[in-house]
C-alpha cells in the first residue's frame, strides 16, 4: 500500500505540472491573438471619429495602453461614426469579454491545481507513517483521486473557455 501511495502521490504532482505547463502555452497564444485583434481594431475605431472631439487624446492613449475597456468606457455617443463602427465595438466587447472568462476560468484551474500539487507533496511527506493504518491509507488515496478528477474538471472548463 505505501509503494501505491508514494507512486500515486508523485504522479497527480507531475501529472498537474504537465497540465499546468500546457494550459499556459495554449492560453498565452490565445491572450496573444486577443490582444492583437484588440490594437489593431482600436485605431481603426478611433479614426472614425472627428479629431475635435474632447478626449480623443485620452481615447488614443487608451489605444496605446491597451487599455480597451476605458476606450469603449468613453467613447462618445453622440457622434455619427458610421457603417463600420458597431461592427468593431462589439467585436471589441467579445473579445474582452473572452479574455475575462479565460482569465476567470484560469485562475480558478491554476489556483485549485496549485493547491492539490501541495497536498500532494504534504502527504508524500507522511506516507512512511501510514503504513500501519490501511484505512486512513486507503481514505487518502480516494481523496487524492478526486481531487486530481476535480482538476481535470476545473481545467476543462478553462478549454471550453477558450472555444467559446
Amino acid at each position: 500500500m505505501e509503494n501505491a501511495l508514494f507512486y500515486t502521490f508523485s504522479t497527480i504532482a507531475q501529472a498537474l505540472a504537465g497540465v499546468i505547463a500546457f494550459l499556459t502555452a495554449v492560453l498565452l497564444y490565445k491572450f496573444q491573438r486577443i490582444d492583437s485583434e484588440l490594437s489593431a481594431k482600436a485605431p481603426r475605431l478611433l479614426e472614425s471619429l472627428p479629431m475635435n472631439e474632447k478626449n480623443y487624446n485620452i481615447l488614443w492613449e487608451h489605444a496605446g495602453n491597451g487599455r480597451y475597456v476605458e476606450l469603449l468606457a468613453e467613447l462618445p455617443k453622440d457622434v455619427s461614426y458610421g457603417a463600420i463602427h458597431p461592427i468593431l465595438v462589439g467585436r471589441m466587447h467579445t473579445l474582452l469579454k473572452s479574455r475575462t472568462e479565460l482569465t476567470s476560468a484560469l485562475k480558478f484551474a491554476v489556483s485549485l491545481i496549485l493547491g492539490s500539487m501541495v497536498a500532494a507533496v504534504i502527504v508524500l511527506a507522511f506516507i512512511p507513517h501510514l503504513k500501519d493504518c490501511i484505512w486512513l491509507s486507503r481514505l487518502i488515496l480516494g481523496a487524492g483521486a478526486v481531487l486530481f478528477v476535480v482538476c481535470l474538471i476545473s481545467c476543462f472548463n478553462v478549454i471550453r473557455a477558450l472555444f467559446r
